[in-house]
Formats: structure tokens, C-alpha cells, sequence
């Protein structure tokens, strides 16, 4: 029994003694370093947001729209074969195609004013979501730098210089759906280059396809000068042509004549270019003090269809209600600022410097308004940045806005006169205040005035609609609009 007993307690050690040395043979688990989340804290209001680039890295793009959807509230619709602008929503605004809501492309203002279809339309599908280095969104009127259009917020598109590898993509879906993607940086050194080329179609579910195809090519080039000296040049051209099922009404599909994803018109739709040229310089001639200064040159054409009400104004089956919305114009501009790091009194500061027309079938049957539009304005500006103790910060400021309008008709039935010239000028003062953290907590409190100019034949025809901006005075979350007018046809 003994001998029994030790061979067993000698059997148990033996394998007790392998399961040990089979277990230290196996390799220690791998212990990975820590990932670490970081974004950075808004400066001067709790809406301000940053979003970089590696943000929608990885997200599937090929719209602008998608880019926008990250800003918080920032609800996006298309209603119209996918080459119109886009319906933007934030913050209780129905900004229309952009009347509420100030967009940049580098600083180059993307909103058009007295535009044919409705006032700051801003159409982004020039904008190719590869090129992209980081989105600064800002939401209310509160910043010195934003004028017109940034009644509910302003969002600048900053484009990157080059790309790390080239890139060039093919993809597809559903709807005959085909993106080509071509992203290249012939050079990455003391010269950065950049050139992007898209091409994109979709044909949607409707009965009648969008056949909507869109160009867009994109180049930039910067370098650094000399020291504390840097130039950017970069262009771009885009072009798209498009069907609109358009909207339809509800009692023709309940009766069986047409499909929910039929149409009345199906010859709703258009086509538009836009071509920019956009150019910054920066330079820091002494320590402490930055010269910026931004010109940009746009050429836009755009020729609309739409059809509202089919057939209310005009039942002729063969004719009915289309009307055709066309608007060209050349659009330039210059911004400079000049930047002043001082501290007075021991206090950090910092200063800172369209036609109308019937039409059938896309045929023009007859021109309703055919007007030249002039129309200039200068917004001069000062803000200031201080830091007047420990955990506060004080960023105000105030601007002016001077809007000319000159408006002179070629051909107008709608009986109101729009020959004519107005000059006006309005004040706009922004305040926002910071404090803490204080227990991983900051507070903010904001205070601005705002607008989004009117439609400059609105202003010429209705003597009671200001030609100075609609003003919008927000506080904190809560947010009013004033008055606006609107074009003397319908949209």
C-alpha cells in the first residue's frame, strides 16, 4: 500500500511539474499600449467644434452631405435629383439652400446672394471630400469674423495641402451608381501639391432616372516663401447635369396614377458649373504680429427646371406650370487681417484686423424677369482676445456690413420696377465669455447679433423691405429671426 501511495503522490508531482513547464513555455499575453482619446476644447463657445480629418477618414464619403452630418444638429436633405443644394436644418432654422447658415470653402465664400432660386444658396458638391484636412463649425452669431448668412452658424471647409500615398478608387451600388476617385501629390517637400479628380453618377430609384453625373477637379499648390512667409494657390472646376422626379401628390399615387416613385414632370432638373480660384498669403513680419490676406475669383452658371404646381396656372396639358431659373455671375473678392499679440496692463490681447422665365419640357416658352444685379458689399471688423485672469477669457468684437445693391431689368412682367441703386449699412457687436474649468467643468455665456442679407430685386421693388440685412439677436441657446424679405416672383 505504501509503495502504491507513492507512486501515485510521485505521478501527481510528475504532472503538476508539466502543466508548470507547459504553461511558463507558452508566450506572456501581449499587453497593448493605451489608447488615448483627445479633442480639443472650444475656445469661446460650447457649439464651436473642430472636426479633423481622421474623423471621417474611415467613413464612407463621396458627399459633402456626409461631411456635414458629423457637425451636431446639422440636418441635411436632398429634394431634387441630387445637383441641387442641398436643405439645411440646424438649430431650430429651416436655413433653406443656405439663407441661415454662413459655408466656406478656405475662407471662399460658398453662399450666393439674390441668387435665382433663393437668396444664399450655397451648392458644396465642388467640394470633394478626400481633399479635406479638418471642418471648423461654429454655431450662432458670435464671432467677428462671420457676417452675412451666419444667423444660426458658419462652417469652414480647410482643404489639405498634399496627400501621404496617391490614391486612386473605383466604387459602386445600387442605382447605377459609379464614383471614380484619383488623388495625387506630384510633389511633398518644400512644395506641397495637391491634384484631386472625381467623377461620380447616380441614377436613384425612380421610374425616370436622375442621371445625375457630376466633374469636379481639384488642384492646390503651397510653399513657404521665406520665413514666417507662406503662399497657397489652389483652383478648382466643377460641373453636373441632373433629372428631378420632383415632388408629386399624394391623391395620384392613392389613385393608382403613378407610382409612389413615379412623376408628373420628369423633365424637372438642370445643370451648373462653378469655377474657383482661391489664393492666401501669411506672414509674421515681427514676433507677435501675422498678416493674412485672401482673395478669391469664382465663376457660377446654373440653368434650373422645376415644376410646383404642374398644371394650376396654366391646365394646357401641353404647356402647364414649368418655369426655368437661370443665374450667372462672376464673383470676386479680398479679405485681409492684420493680428496683434500685446499685453496691456499685464493682460494677454490679441486685435484683429438673375432669369426667370416659363418653360415646357425645358423649352423656354417665355421670360418673366431678366435682370443685371451689381452688387457690392465691406464688412470691417475688430475682435479682441484677453485673458484677463487665471481660468477667464474674453473674446468680443464688433463689425460693420455695407451692402450696395444696383439692380437695373432687361425684361420684367411681374409689374414691379426694379431699376434701381441702394446703399445701406448696419452694426453687428459679438461677446463671448469663458470660465473655468473649475471640477472638470466650463461655462460659457454668449451674446450676438446676426443676419443674412435680403434679395436685392426684393429690396429695389418693396420700398418697406430693408436693403440692410435681417437682424437675428441670439443669447446663449435661445435664438430669434427677424424679418426677411423675399424675391418679387415665387420660388
Amino acid at each position: 500500500m505504501l509503495i502504491r501511495k507513492d507512486r501515485r503522490c510521485l505521478a501527481i508531482l510528475l504532472g503538476l511539474f508539466a502543466a508548470a513547464s507547459a504553461e511558463a513555455q507558452e508566450p506572456a499575453p501581449e499587453i497593448l499600449p493605451p489608447v488615448i482619446v483627445t479633442a480639443p476644447p472650444p475656445v469661446s463657445s460650447s457649439s464651436e467644434q473642430l472636426i479633423p480629418g481622421k474623423d471621417f477618414e474611415l467613413r464612407p464619403e463621396g458627399r459633402p452631405a456626409d461631411i456635414l452630418r458629423l457637425i451636431p444638429g446639422l440636418i441635411i436633405s436632398q429634394h431634387q435629383g441630387g445637383g441641387k443644394a442641398d436643405q439645411y436644418l440646424i438649430r431650430g432654422f429651416d436655413a433653406d439652400h443656405g439663407t441661415d447658415i454662413a459655408l466656406f470653402v478656405d475662407g471662399l465664400p460658398v453662399n450666393l446672394r439674390s441668387h435665382a432660386h433663393g437668396q444664399g444658396y450655397a451648392d458644396l458638391h465642388f467640394l470633394i471630400p478626400e481633399t479635406l484636412k479638418r471642418v471648423d463649425a461654429t454655431k450662432g452669431p458670435y464671432f467677428p469674423e462671420y457676417g452675412d448668412f451666419d444667423t444660426a452658424a458658419a462652417v469652414n471647409f480647410v482643404t489639405k495641402d498634399f496627400v501621404e500615398e496617391n490614391v486612386f478608387e473605383v466604387a459602386g451600388g445600387s442605382f447605377n451608381t459609379q464614383r471614380y476617385l484619383a488623388l495625387l501629390s506630384p510633389t511633398r517637400d518644400s512644395l506641397k501639391t495637391l491634384i484631386a479628380i472625381e467623377g461620380y453618377r447616380n441614377d436613384g430609384p425612380f421610374q425616370n432616372p436622375n442621371g445625375y453625373s457630376r466633374f469636379n477637379i481639384f488642384a492646390k499648390a503651397s510653399a513657404v516663401l521665406a520665413e514666417d512667409m507662406k503662399l497657397s494657390l489652389w483652383a478648382s472646376h466643377y460641373r453636373a447635369d441632373w433629372h428631378g422626379s420632383g415632388q408629386i401628390p399624394a391623391r395620384a399615387v392613392r389613385e393608382g396614377m403613378i407610382d409612389r416613385f413615379g412623376s408628373i414632370d420628369p423633365s424637372e432638373g438642370g445643370n451648373t458649373q462653378r469655377t474657383n480660384l482661391n489664393a492666401d498669403f501669411s506672414w509674421k513680419p515681427r514676433e507677435n504680429h501675422r498678416l493674412l490676406v485672401h482673395a478669391y475669383v469664382t465663376y457660377y452658371a446654373l440653368n434650373l427646371f422645376n415644376d410646383f404646381t404642374f398644371f394650376l396656372n396654366n391646365p394646357d396639358p401641353t404647356v402647364g406650370d414649368e418655369i426655368n431659373q437661370r443665374d450667372h455671375r462672376f464673383l470676386a473678392g479680398l479679405d485681409t487681417q492684420y493680428d496683434i499679440t500685446t499685453r496691456p496692463f499685464g493682460i494677454d490681447l490679441t486685435t484683429t484686423g438673375v432669369v426667370l422665365a416659363n418653360a415646357t419640357q425645358r423649352h423656354r416658352t417665355s421670360v418673366t424677369q431678366d435682370v443685371n444685379i451689381v452688387e457690392q458689399s465691406y464688412s470691417p471688423f475688430v475682435k479682441l482676445d484677453m485673458v484677463p485672469a487665471d481660468k477667464v477669457r474674453l473674446i468680443t468684437g464688433a463689425r460693420g456690413d455695407i451692402f450696395s445693391y444696383n439692380v437695373t431689368q432687361n425684361v420684367n412682367t411681374s409689374g414691379d420696377d426694379l431699376n434701381g441703386k441702394v446703399t445701406r449699412a448696419r452694426p453687428n457687436v459679438k461677446a463671448n465669455l469663458s470660465l473655468g474649468p473649475w471640477a472638470e467643468t466650463e461655462f460659457f455665456g454668449n451674446f450676438g447679433t446676426g443676419f443674412h442679407s435680403n434679395d436685392a430685386r426684393a429690396v429695389i421693388a418693396n420700398p418697406r423691405c430693408r436693403p440692410r440685412p435681417a437682424t437675428s439677436l441670439v443669447c446663449g441657446p435661445g435664438s430669434s429671426l427677424g424679418p426677411s424679405c423675399s424675391p418679387p416672383t415665387g420660388f
